[in-house]
């Protein structure tokens, strides 16, 4: 999962997968305060290991 800030929208990216099945996001926001919570709703997706 990665994130980062591109023409002043807050971009997230992650690719998750289980088993053979993939799941492909590409997230952007108008601000940076969301990226915990998209970060947080890809965690919840039961595609990867909770921390």
């Amino acid at each position: 999962m990665d994130d980062w800030e591109e023409d002043g929208f807050a971009v997230v990216e992650a690719v998750i997968r289980k088993d053979e099945d993939h799941l492909y996001i590409h997230a952007i926001a108008n601000s940076d305060k969301y990226v915990p919570y998209l970060k947080d709703c890809i965690r919840q997706s039961g595609f990867v290991p909770q921390r």
